[in-house]
C-alpha cells in the first residue's frame, strides 16, 4: 500500500485500530465485524501499512470529524480516547449574563458559568472543561475505584507528536504547533482541600500513535485524583499568570518590607512599611515626582509608596525617620530606627484633605515633626520625641506627590521604659484621624505597666492600666482624645488594638486586636440582643466618637482568655465587619461561627485542623487562621469559619471592593488552605513548606450576599513569603493588590509579572535585592505581637529551623477585580426608557415619562459605567460617538425612585 507518516494509527491493545482482512472485510480490535468503518475507509482511508515476513496488515484510525466547517487555515481535534456521548453539567455560575450578535441574529440573557462537567466520561472518570483569559484547560478526575491508565487523549488533524524537555506536549501541524504544557496530579480531602502528591503526571506517548496517556506514581485510592492540564506544574510555588496583571520585588541591598496596602477613590494604590537600604528605589528614575527625602535617614527607615493603578507607575516615593536613637542605658549605643505600619487614604472630595495618613514606631530623638504653615496643619501641635523607649509616631502625606505636612509622636514624656507602636489608623469622610497601638514595658525580664500620657476630655471614656491604646485627633489635627483599652500585668497578660474601622461617616470607631486576661466590667459592655462574650482573647468593640464613650465592648474566639487567639485585621464593606486572625483554639463554639443559609458552596470549619501535638510537645504546629463576619448594627456574628493546614496559619488582613472581601496572610502547611475555585483566578499550590511558609490569598462574597469562598491560593516561591497587606477598590475598573516580604529569588519560582513590556513607565523589578537577614524580619510576628509569638521557643519544632534572619524585599502584586459581567435591563419595577434614534451616528434623544430631576448612567456590554448625564426636564440627548462599538444600557432615575431603562446599539 500507500506509505503514510506514521502518526496516526492506533494502539491495536486499546481497541483503538481496526484490521482489514484478505476478504476486504474489517474488524476492530474485539473482533467485531465493522462495515461502517469499511465504508470510511474506502472513501476516506489514512493508514500506515506494516509488514512482517509473512503478511502485510492495514490499520487505519478512526478519525470523527465534527459537522464545523473549519475555517482557520490549520486544525487539530484532541478528544478523549473512547469517551462516552455525555451530556455536560454546567456550574460554578458567574456573574452577569451575556449577549451574543452575529448579523441579524441575536441571543441575550445568557447565563454564564465557570465550568462544564462530563461525568463518568469514562468508567468513574469525570472530565472538567473551563476556559480563562490564557486560555482553555480541563481538568480529569479519576475517582475512587477507578483505574487511572484510561485516561488517553486523542488527537486528528496533525502531522505528529512530541514532548519537549521541558515536559510538554506538542502537535505538531505545518511546521506549527500546539503546546500543552505538562499537567498537576494532587488529590482533593474530604473537606475540599487539596492534597499534593510527590510526582508529575507526565506525558506517556509511544511512537507513532495518535493518543497521549499519562505516567502515574503512587496515591491515596480512597481519594480522587486529579490531572490538571493546560499550564505548568505548580507545587513548588509560582501559578498560571491567569489574572496577575503585576507582581514585582521592591527593594535595595538591605531588607525591606511591606506591610499594608490601601488604594483610593480611583484604585491608585498605597503602600507603606520600613527599610535597612540605603538604595531602596524611591526614585528609580521614571517616578512621576522626586521623593521628599530621597535619601535613608537612620539604620531603618519607614518607606511610604504611591503607584498608578492604571499604569503601575511609581508615582512617588519616600523615607522617612530620624538618624538619633534614645540611649537606653549609660554609654549605650542603639540603632535609630523608624517603622511605617499601617496606612489610611482619605478618599472624598474635600480638597484640603487629599492626604495619606500614616502611622508606626520610632525610636529616634530627632524624628522630623512638622505643621505646614498654609496647610489644614498649621494648627496642629507637633510633639517631639519627649522620652520612652520608642514612640508612636503619625504622618500626612500629599496623595498628589507625597510631600510631609504633618508630623508628630506620642509617648512616654519622661524617661525611657516604655514602648508605644502604632499598629492601626483610619480617616473618615471629615478627615478626623484616629490611631490605634499597644504598649509594653520589659524591665529585667518581668513586664510592667508602661506609661501613657492619657488625654480625657469631661464624660469621655477613660482607662488607665491597659496594653493597648486609641488617640483622636480633631479636624485641626490637635489631639482630642487618649486612652488605655484592655489588661496589662506581670505575668505576659496584655492587649493590642490591631485595627479600626469608622462606620456611618465616621459617628462610630470599631476596633480589634486581643486582649488576655480577666476583664474588668470597663472592658465589657453589652447591647441588647447582641453577642456578649467573655471567653476568648479576641476583642471588638465600637466607640461613640461624639461622645467619645465605649458603647460596645465583648472578647470572642471561645476557650479560656489567656492570649490564645488574636484579630490582626479589620474591614467594613458597607454592611458588614469582617475580622481576621488566628487562634489556638481547637475549636471555636457555633455560637461565635455560625452558618448562615445559602449556597452549599460555603466554607464552614470549626475544628482547628493543626497537628495537636503530644504531652510533651503541647504547641506543635498550633494555628489556624479564623475569620468573621459580624452585623455592627445588630452586635451579632453573621458567618464566621476556622481555615487553615495541619500547621501554622494566620490571616493578617482583610479589605474589599464592591463585591468581594478580599484577605492574606500567611501558612506553613503544605496543603489545606489553596484550592482552584475559580478558573479566571490567580491559583498556584502550596509549597511543601518542610521549614517555609507562603503568603495566602482568600475571597468571599460580600455584603448580604452568602459567604461563599470564591478564590484560595497561594502566593510565592519556594522560600518564605508574608502577606502584610491586601486592598480593593470600588473605582471601576480597578484591581485587587497584595503586598508583603519574600525570601524567595525569582529563580526560585517566585511569580513575577511586569505589567507592560512595552511601556517604559510602570515599575519592575525582577530581582530580589535580599539584603543580608540581620533585621530579623522574618522573626515570627516578633514586629507586631508581643507575647503571643506562635513560634518561638521551640513551639513549632522544625526539621532544620528557617533562618530568622533571611534577606527580604518587599513585594505588591495585583489581580484583575471582577465585577459583574453584563446588566440586565429591567430589575425589579424599572420601567422601558423611550429612545429615539437622532439622523447622526450615536445619538438619541432620550424621553422621560414626566418633568423631573433626572440622572441617565449608561453602562456597556460588560457592565462597567462609561457615562453620566443629569437633565431637569423631560428630554436629554445623548452623544455616545466618543464611545466604542457595541450595546449600551441606558438607566434613568430621578429623585422620587423612578427607574426607566432601555438598550442602544452604537455602531
Amino acid at each position: 500500500g500507500q506509505y503514510v507518516p506514521p502518526d496516526l494509527y492506533g494502539d491495536a491493545d486499546q481497541g483503538s485500530c481496526v484490521l482489514r482482512r484478505n476478504d476486504g472485510q474489517y474488524f476492530d480490535a474485539n473482533s467485531d465485524l465493522r462495515p461502517d468503518i469499511k465504508y470510511m475507509v474506502e472513501h476516506s482511508p489514512v493508514g500506515i501499512a506494516l509488514r512482517d515476513s509473512s503478511r502485510v496488515s492495514f490499520f487505519y484510525a478512526v478519525m470523527h470529524n465534527d459537522s464545523v466547517t473549519a475555517d482557520s487555515t490549520f486544525r487539530v481535534d484532541m478528544t478523549m480516547f473512547r469517551a462516552k456521548a455525555v451530556s455536560p453539567t454546567v456550574v460554578d455560575s458567574a456573574a452577569g449574563i451575556a449577549n451574543y450578535y452575529r448579523g441579524s441574529s441575536a441571543v441575550e440573557q445568557v447565563p454564564a458559568f465557570y465550568r462544564g462537567v462530563y461525568e463518568n466520561i469514562r468508567s468513574g472518570i469525570d472530565l472538567n472543561v473551563y476556559g480563562a483569559s490564557s486560555g482553555p484547560r480541563i481538568a480529569l478526575v479519576v475517582h475512587p475505584g477507578a483505574d487511572p491508565s484510561l485516561l488517553k487523549l486523542a488527537f486528528t488533524g496533525q502531522d505528529s507528536i512530541g514532548i519537549d524537555w521541558l515536559g510538554a506536549l506538542k502537535v505538531y501541524v505545518k511546521d506549527h504547533w500546539v503546546e500543552l504544557k505538562q499537567g498537576v496530579a494532587y488529590q482533593v480531602a474530604a473537606d475540599g482541600s487539596t492534597i499534593p502528591v510527590s510526582w508529575t503526571p507526565a506525558y506517556a506517548h509511544q511512537d507513532s500513535t495518535a493518543y497521549v496517556g499519562f505516567n502515574f506514581g503512587t496515591y491515596d485510592p480512597t481519594l480522587p485524583l486529579v490531572v490538571e492540564i493546560g499550564y505548568g506544574p505548580l507545587l513548588l510555588g509560582g501559578g498560571s499568570d491567569r489574572d496577575l496583571g503585576w507582581s514585582t520585588y521592591m527593594g535595595g541591598g538591605g531588607d525591606d518590607e511591606f506591610t499594608c496596602v490601601e488604594t483610593d477613590e480611583d484604585g491608585n494604590p498605597y503602600t507603606c512599611g520600613h527599610t535597612y537600604s540605603f538604595d531602596f528605589p524611591v526614585d528609580p528614575g521614571n517616578a512621576h515626582y522626586t521623593p521628599f527625602n530621597g535619601a535613608i535617614i537612620g539604620h531603618e527607615d519607614a518607606v511610604i509608596v504611591k503607584f498608578k493603578g492604571d499604569t503601575k507607575r511609581l508615582e512617588w516615593a519616600t523615607y522617612y525617620g530620624g538618624d538619633a536613637a534614645v540611649s537606653l542605658y549609660p554609654d549605650s549605643s542603639e540603632a535609630p530606627r523608624t517603622e511605617a505600619r499601617k496606612l489610611a487614604v482619605y478618599t472624598e472630595s474635600d480638597t484640603a484633605h487629599q492626604y495619606v495618613f500614616v502611622t508606626g514606631v520610632t525610636n529616634c530623638t530627632d524624628f522630623d515633626t512638622a505643621a505646614s504653615i498654609g496647610t489644614i496643619f498649621a494648627g496642629a501641635t507637633p510633639e517631639v520625641y519627649l522620652g520612652g523607649r520608642s514612640r508612636t509616631w503619625v504622618g500626612a502625606f500629599t496623595k498628589l506627590d507625597g510631600v510631609r505636612h504633618w508630623a508628630t509622636t506620642h509617648g512616654e514624656t519622661t524617661g525611657n521604659s516604655s514602648t508605644e507602636e502604632g499598629t492601626s489608623i483610619v480617616v473618615d469622610p471629615y478627615g478626623r484621624v484616629a490611631v490605634g497601638g499597644r504598649l509594653f514595658n520589659v524591665i529585667g525580664g518581668s513586664v510592667t505597666s508602661p506609661v501613657f500620657p492619657l488625654l480625657t476630655p469631661t464624660n469621655a471614656y477613660t482607662h488607665t492600666g491597659g496594653g493597648g491604646f486609641v488617640l483622636a485627633f480633631n479636624t485641626d489635627y490637635t489631639l482630642r482624645w487618649a486612652t488605655t483599652v484592655g489588661s496589662r500585668s506581670t505575668t505576659g497578660v496584655y492587649t493590642e488594638v490591631n485595627d479600626l474601622r469608622y462606620i456611618k461617616a465616621g459617628d462610630f470607631l470599631w476596633f480589634t486586636g486581643v486582649s488576655s486576661g480577666s476583664a474588668s466590667p470597663i472592658d465589657l459592655v453589652t447591647q441588647p440582643g447582641g453577642y456578649h462574650g467573655t471567653n476568648g482573647s479576641v476583642m471588638l468593640g465600637e466607640f461613640d466618637m461624639a461622645a467619645l464613650t465605649l458603647k460596645y465592648c465583648t472578647r470572642w474566639g471561645g476557650g479560656d482568655d489567656s492570649p490564645t487567639s488574636i484579630a490582626y485585621g479589620l474591614d467594613f464593606d458597607g454592611t458588614y465587619l469582617w475580622v481576621v486572625g488566628g487562634t489556638r483554639q481547637d475549636s471555636l463554639p457555633t455560637a461565635d461561627a455560625p452558618l448562615p443559609p445559602g449556597p452549599s458552596t460555603i466554607y464552614h470549619q470549626l475544628v482547628n485542623v493543626s497537628d495537636p501535638g503530644s504531652p510533651s510537645q503541647p504547641y506543635i504546629n498550633p494555628c489556624d487562621g479564623f475569620i468573621l463576619k459580624f452585623d455592627p448594627f445588630l452586635y451579632k456574628p453573621v458567618y464566621g469559619t476556622l481555615i487553615g493546614g495541619s500547621k501554622y496559619d494566620m490571616l493578617t488582613d482583610v479589605g474589599h471592593d464592591a463585591d468581594n472581601v478580599y484577605i492574606t496572610g500567611e501558612s506553613r502547611s503544605p496543603s489545606g488552605f489553596a484550592t482552584d475555585l475559580n478558573s479566571e483566578r490567580y491559583f498556584q499550590y502550596m509549597n511543601p513548606n518542610v521549614d517555609t511558609r507562603d503568603a495566602v490569598v482568600l475571597a468571599i462574597r460580600a455584603k448580604d450576599a452568602p459567604p461563599e469562598v470564591v478564590w484560595r491560593t497561594a502566593f510565592g516561591g519556594v522560600k518564605s513569603e508574608r502577606g502584610w497587606g491586601i486592598a480593593g477598590s470600588t473605582a471601576v475598573p480597578s484591581d485587587v493588590y497584595l503586598v508583603g516580604a519574600t525570601a524567595s529569588q525569582a529563580i526560585e519560582s517566585y511569580p513575577l509579572k511586569e505589567f507592560s513590556t512595552t511601556s517604559t513607565l510602570d515599575y519592575y523589578q525582577p530581582i530580589n535585592m535580599s539584603g543580608p537577614g540581620a533585621s530579623s524580619f522574618f522573626y515570627p510576628w516578633s514586629r507586631f505581637e508581643y507575647a503571643l509569638d506562635f513560634e518561638s521557643d521551640g513551639q513549632l519544632p522544625l526539621s532544620s529551623t528557617e533562618s530568622s534572619h533571611q534577606g527580604t524585599d518587599g513585594f505588591i502584586a495585583s489581580f484583575d477585580a471582577y465585577h459583574p459581567v453584563g446588566v440586565n435591563e429591567l430589575h425589579g419595577n424599572e420601567q422601558e426608557l423611550q429612545v429615539i434614534p437622532l439622523p447622526y451616528d450615536a445619538n438619541w434623544t432620550v424621553r422621560f415619562p414626566y418633568p423631573s430631576d433626572w440622572t441617565v448612567e449608561v453602562y456597556d456590554a460588560v457592565g462597567h459605567k462609561v457615562a453620566e448625564r443629569k437633565r431637569v426636564g423631560n428630554a436629554l440627548d445623548l452623544d455616545l460617538s466618543k464611545e466604542a462599538s457595541g450595546m449600551y444600557l441606558l438607566r434613568a432615575a430621578n429623585g422620587a425612585g423612578d427607574v426607566h431603562s432601555a438598550k442602544v446599539i452604537r455602531k
